[in-house]
């Protein structure tokens, strides 16, 4: 009589089972790892360009002051989180009188957090020239890159007006954005951008309280860095962690007892009878 062997029925030899136990082992870790990855690595860091606007680029009034004096225009804004601002932009009013005129811009952050400025503090400031006078032209400077932390903060700009000149620009074509845009002034040379609530000749105020509503045409250029996922890579190690997992799950089942017989008089336990 032949020694008694083992067979498998057709489907899994048994070399076979033995390289597929191999394999599951080494592969058992393969769903974790890659479930892991989708979760964690596929946000990524995304950083793009952003504007900061309460108009539409089209101004329809400028404002000034009767007397020389030193005004001071500003704009409120919610900050977006990872926000880094970069650039402050401005519009000047109407007059080609006004090119050649010295401004400071300025950036604020807001500590309560209540979008009135009466407590704001200088972050940073940059000397510039007013050009394009009257023409919706933005005069753009660049200032240190500065994050904010606070959720809003304030662009704007400090200027000592020509008598009889119109240096703020507003846009008041709808919709416009109530208790946003700001004025304060203050005498010529005194003029103060690190207590706004010092300045006498006009105390700080929204521009309605003023009694001329509409928004600046101030902005802030910002760099925004906010996580988000890619949907498509996540889409893809989702797909990996399903197939890997069923794989392994196969693996693992490749050798079930009833997939063994014996042709021998003396049976395997647990096989069937070929």
């Amino acid at each position: 009589m032949n020694p008694p062997r083992l067979e498998s029925d057709g489907r899994f030899p048994l070399r076979t089972r033995k390289t597929a136990q191999f394999l599951a082992k080494c592969v058992r870790p393969l769903p974790i790892i890659v479930f892991v990855r989708y979760l964690f690595c596929s946000l990524a860091d995304r950083t793009h360009a952003f504007i900061y606007s309460l108009d539409d680029g089209t101004a329809e009034v400028s404002v000034g002051l009767s007397l020389d004096n030193d005004l001071i225009a500003l704009n409120s804004f919610p900050t977006i989180s990872g926000t880094t601002i970069d650039t402050i932009s401005i519009a000047f009013g109407f007059g080609a009188a006004l090119n050649g005129t010295p401004f400071q811009a300025v950036l604020w952050n807001d500590p309560n957090g209540d979008g009135n400025p009466s407590d704001a503090m200088v972050l940073a400031t940059a000397n510039g020239f007013i050009s394009g006078a009257g023409t919706d032209t933005f005069v753009s400077l660049s200032i240190s890159p500065t994050v904010v932390t606070t959720s809003n903060f304030f662009v704007g700009f400090i200027l000592t007006q020509p008598s009889g000149a119109f240096p703020a620009t507003l846009d008041q074509t709808p919709p416009t954005f109530l208790n946003r845009s700001f004025v304060t002034a203050n005498a010529a040379g005194e003029g103060n951008i690190f207590d706004l609530t010092a300045n006498s000749f006009v105390p700080l105020t929204t521009i309605e309280g003023a009694g001329i509503p509409g928004n600046w045409l101030i902005r802030a250029g910002a760099d925004v860095t906010q996580r988000v996922g890619d949907s498509g890579q996540s889409a893809f190690l989702l797909g990996l962690a399903i197939l890997s997992v069923t794989f392994v799950r196969r693996l693992f089942h490749v050798t079930p007892a009833d997939h063994l017989c014996s042709n021998s008089d003396r049976p395997v336990a647990g096989a069937k009878s070929c």
